[in-house]
């Protein structure tokens, strides 16, 4: 379920943080098939979410069996939409 297959069977997919999936801990949990605890992974805002991502202060504070977990200092109010490399 990867939108592109790159050099040396790396991945992209995109995904969205939904407004309504900051949870009280200003934690966010997505699902990417693929992921794995230990995998080789990048993790970059769209262009288009690029502000509020870094305005909220988010980045990817856990992996593990199909999951990412994103965390914020503050939560923001529009989704966000994330860019993934898996390799």
């Amino acid at each position: 379920a990867y939108d592109e297959v790159l050099v040396n069977g790396a991945y992209t997919t995109t995904t969205t943080i939904a407004t309504t999936a900051w949870s009280a801990a200003k934690t966010a949990t997505v699902t990417i098939n693929g992921v794995t605890e230990d995998c080789l992974l990048f993790v970059s805002p769209s262009p288009s979410s690029y502000k509020a991502y870094v305005e909220a202060g988010i980045y990817c504070s856990a992996q593990g069996t199909n999951s990412l977990t994103f965390t914020c200092n503050n939560v923001p109010s529009s989704n966000i939409i994330v860019n993934v490399v898996l390799m």
